[in-house]
């Protein structure tokens, strides 16, 4: 459990430095955490991230590549 700890301390930094900084961050913190979500086999938070990005009008290309990022142009 320490690496999950790590990883979700890692995102909350991330979603603080991200909303200090930018308007748009609200998008690419869901981004993050339908990642994070993925990374830790979360189905639950890989659903309500989704939901969340379309509720928003995210394209669909966008929310699928998360899970293939490497892989993404």
């Amino acid at each position: 459990m320490a690496n999950l700890s790590r990883i979700l301390d890692r995102v909350r930094r991330g979603q603080q430095q991200l909303r200090q900084g930018r308007s748009d961050s609200q998008t690419t913190i869901s981004l993050l955490q339908l990642r994070a979500g993925q990374i830790l086999g979360s189905t639950y938070f890989t659903i309500r991230e989704t939901g969340n990005l379309r509720r928003v009008g995210e394209k669909e290309e966008r929310i699928a590549a998360v899970a293939t990022w490497k892989d993404a142009p």
